[in-house]
């Protein structure tokens, strides 16, 4: 019950910030993923920024974001090969997905053979909704399936699954947005003086690809009193991250309707994308 209770004050806490009062600033690199950001500022390479959530998630920035297909199309794509059981196409447009989020693009990752074999077998599109049916927030049935080899938990294809969703109630949980989540988590507990990280508020985080990014610790949301374990990797990783990625739905799920009953809709993919920019640097 307490559980309960500390997860709705925190999505009241999302709430309230989603229209104004967040302030987030980091600098950004010259790589081609801060073009749309560069773009607003004539050219410039200024500090990336946002002053509430809503305008975190307007602020996106993707090296994919202009490619040939969004996210809604591909989206869209594999839920339609899901409901008609085109293994096919669904295996190709999960592929596609990974290219456009820059994830398992070797042949051999580990994520893209799950992939391919499940399309072979003639069982992936069911191995996509029974993952979305698990991960959903209304959904209270254990995770014991995510595993190395019956449903795959990854920063691959954790996008999958959020794609994969004609309700739009599974969001990707990554390394960035764990961080995101992270910091807010804390920034939370700070306000009410909770000096423990409770375990239903306990985001994990990946760190960042640059070598100077990772000493920096970029995306440790950490501090002496509130600390936050980084996403483990391995076999016994995925039910882990499965479970962060549902205890994600059903706190997206609070805001949402908190949103809603203030005549302000919010979707899952915008929270996401909001948490995505914030976990980008949260020192």
């Amino acid at each position: 019950m307490q559980d309960v209770l500390l997860v709705g004050q925190f999505a009241d806490f999302i709430a309230e910030r989603w229209r104004t009062g967040y302030q987030h600033t980091y600098p950004i690199t010259r790589h081609r993923a801060w073009n749309s950001w560069r773009a607003r500022h004539g050219g410039q390479n200024l500090p990336w920024s946002c002053e509430s959530l809503s305008q975190a998630a307007q602020h996106w920035c993707w090296t994919s974001a202009g490619g040939k297909f969004s996210f809604a199309d591909l989206a869209q794509g594999l839920q339609n090969a899901i409901a008609t059981g085109d293994e096919s196409l669904a295996g190709q447009l999960c592929h596609d997905i990974y290219g456009w989020g820059g994830v398992a693009l070797k042949p051999a990752d580990r994520s893209r053979t799950w992939v391919r074999q499940a399309s072979q077998k003639g069982e992936l599109t069911k191995a996509l909704r029974d993952a979305v049916s698990l991960l959903s927030p209304d959904s209270a049935l254990p995770l014991d399936r995510f595993n190395d080899h019956d449903l795959l938990m990854t920063s691959a294809t954790t996008k999958l699954y959020a794609a994969a969703t004609a309700a739009g109630n599974v969001a990707i949980y990554d390394g960035r947005v764990g961080a995101g989540l992270g910091l807010l988590a804390r920034q939370f507990l700070e306000v009410r003086r909770i000096d423990r990280v409770p375990d239903v508020l306990h985001f994990l985080w990946g760190p960042p690809r640059t070598a100077a990014q990772a000493r920096a610790r970029t995306r440790d949301p950490s501090t002496a009193c509130h600390a936050f374990r980084q996403l483990p990797n391995g076999a016994r990783s995925h039910r882990i991250r499965a479970e962060l990625s549902r205890r994600t739905n059903v706190l997206f799920q609070a805001v949402t309707d908190r949103l809603g009953q203030r005549q302000t809709p919010v979707t899952f993919l915008e929270l996401e994308r909001a948490l995505f920019m914030i976990g980008y640097c949260v020192r």
